[in-house]
């Protein structure tokens, strides 16, 4: 699943004035919107514990890759 914020970053890498106008109307908009601030937050949230998974699956990867080198 693809959030808000992972689109953000995504626009981000292809254009940074574009990241940064996205980046602006959002913050905008949270500093009004209570429900959308607590979307993002979870949507953050979400995110991250995403990236550590992935992460965590390529730590794994790597040190059975190293093990078999290694015997």
């Amino acid at each position: 699943m693809q959030n808000r914020l992972d689109k953000l970053v995504e626009t981000g890498m292809k254009d940074p004035t574009a990241f940064e106008r996205e980046l602006d109307t959002l913050s905008k908009k949270v500093k009004t919107d209570r429900k959308l601030k607590s979307e993002l937050k979870k949507e953050f949230k979400d995110s991250i514990d995403r990236k550590g998974k992935e992460i965590d699956d390529l730590v794994i990867k790597v040190q059975l890759s190293v093990r078999k080198l290694v015997q």
